[in-house]
């Protein structure tokens, strides 16, 4: 669920600063790079919760990516 959010939450910013023109290319580039930072937090804190190293392996990775 965590790793669809986050998902969500890039084409969200894709979305509204290239196809719809709403938010400013700067703007996009830096709410990924606050989205990244925040998945990167939450799968750090879900797999501390669950204590999962393959939920930290696969948050982490999808935050680089």
């Amino acid at each position: 669920m965590v790793g669809a959010a986050v998902a969500g939450m890039f084409v969200t910013l894709v979305a509204g600063s290239e196809v719809y023109g709403v938010l400013s290319p700067l703007a996009a580039v830096g709410g990924s790079m606050m989205v990244g930072a925040l998945a990167t937090a939450l799968a750090t804190a879900l797999a501390i919760r669950w204590a999962g190293r393959a939920v930290a392996v696969i948050g982490l990775l999808g935050a680089l990516l």
